[in-house]
């Protein structure tokens, strides 16, 4: 197994991350979680993992929050919940009834990590909060003007499109589920 080393910024805040260079996604989950992303099944939203209308009658996903979906699909079993919260997403307020597995709402509950065998060996030692990070190549990232290695959730909630986030999902090197302090 090939070790690699990758520098990058997580927010302000720099970080040295060593990733298993091997595939080690479940098998057939990757293209799974891109058709569904290139679908237009789900409503893309931001800030947390799943939200819907005050009526009920839309849902909205992160990209992440998709994952969860095929996971529990496939057999992921999590606790789900809901829970209202204030929202000052683009600077309105209003309140935002937010869809919890696991109790957690805006980051990948660890059953997932684990369910998606996204697990790095140090997951548990660097954090309670779980998200994906990606790694693609420097011609992808050119094309597509985004950084080589981030966090998909990152992507998701400044802006990017489930049809970009899937070429990345399917272009990249690496995909880890990583734990971090907030």
């Amino acid at each position: 197994m090939q070790i690699k080393e990758l520098n990058f910024m997580v927010g302000f805040l720099p970080m040295s991350i060593i990733g298993l260079k091997e595939e080690m996604m479940k098998e057939g989950f990757r293209e799974l979680w891109v058709d569904a992303l290139e679908s237009g099944d789900y409503l893309q939203g931001t800030g947390c993992l799943t939200s819907v209308s005050k009526d009920n009658s839309l849902e909205y996903n992160c990209c992440t929050g998709v994952a969860i979906k095929l996971a529990i699909d496939l057999g992921c079993e999590l606790k789900i919940g809901k829970k209202c919260r204030e929202a000052a997403l683009n600077h309105s307020e209003w309140l935002q009834h937010v869809i919890t597995y696991n109790e957690c709402s805006d980051y990948l509950p660890l059953a997932v990590i684990k369910f998606l065998e996204l697990e790095h060996p140090l997951l548990d030692i660097w954090g309670k909060y779980h998200t994906v990070f990606y790694t693609i190549s420097e011609d992808l990232a050119k094309e597509l003007n985004i950084n080589k290695t981030g966090r998909l959730d990152y992507l998701n909630d400044f802006g990017k499109d489930f049809k970009l986030i899937a070429k990345v999902i399917r272009g990249a090197e690496t995909l880890r589920g990583y734990g971090m302090e907030r």
